[in-house]
């Protein structure tokens, strides 16, 4: 894939975001918008460019990762204000909602399950699809499975990130906000979403977005799925999650 970059007006501040085309694609393929995950405090395009370099070729499809702006100098909501430029640039720029999906991990997937709620909110055109990867969802990590798989996941503990949402909230924020926990967001009328998940993960409960809502779909790897597997080592090999998200993708875009 060939990659370019370019910076979106964001109201506040420009949001950078990098641009990748895959090498067989012809005219003007329909596009994915990624968020990179990093707990709202780290991370970059640079964190996810082997995972969006392999989506675009596999699904050959523009993959539009996006730079937005981080905790503790950006709290909430200014990583969602990022996300809603960057949709609004890809709309004003001739793609129908159709030909637009939504993909993150972690954190990045928090965002874009946001960012749907952001934009039924508003009464936006909506994307045809979301493929969210071990995202975060939940702000203050209320689900069981933070103690039943503490011992898998030693690194994803409760305290830790119940210390990342006060950074990204602030002393006054909300973390049953919806915008900001989608797990406590209302998902009637969205698009269908793929999540994946591993069941080893301390997040597994945050996969529970969405509820009985009748188009959630979700993908776990029972015996060895760790944080973010999906998206970790994919780049210059086959992945067969990446497939399966590709294909998801695929399968609900216009083309």
């Amino acid at each position: 894939a060939t990659c370019s970059e370019r910076f979106v007006d964001g109201g506040e501040s420009a949001v950078r975001a990098r641009i990748y085309r895959p090498s067989a694609a012809r005219g003007a393929p329909p596009a994915l918008v990624y968020f990179h995950g990093g707990g709202f405090v780290v991370g970059s395009v640079e964190t996810c460019d082997a995972a969006c370099r392999t989506i675009a070729e596999q699904a050959g499809i523009l993959v539009i990762s996006i730079d937005y702006r981080l905790a503790p100098e950006h709290r909430f909501p200014a990583p969602l204000d990022d996300a809603l430029a960057a949709y609004g640039w890809l709309l004003s720029a001739g793609f129908a909602p159709g030909e637009i999906a939504l993909a993150g991990d972690s954190a990045g997937g928090g965002l874009a399950a946001a960012l749907l709620l952001a934009l039924k909110a508003r009464g936006a055109p909506l994307p045809a699809a979301a493929a969210l990867m071990s995202p975060w969802t939940d702000m203050e990590a209320s689900g069981e499975s933070y103690s039943t798989r503490a011992a898998a996941d030693p690194i994803h503990r409760r305290a830790m990130i119940q210390a990342l949402a006060r950074s990204y909230l602030g002393r006054n924020g909300d973390p049953r906000d919806p915008l900001a926990s989608p797990l406590r967001g209302d998902l009637a009328g969205l698009p269908p979403m793929l999540i994946q998940v591993g069941d080893r993960e301390t997040v597994l409960h945050d996969q529970t977005v969405g509820g009985g809502y009748h188009q959630y779909r979700a993908v776990h790897l029972r015996r060895a799925g760790n944080h973010i597997f999906d998206v970790v080592g994919v780049a210059g090999r086959v992945n067969m999650r990446v497939v399966a998200l590709c294909g998801f993708i695929l399968g609900m875009m216009e083309r």
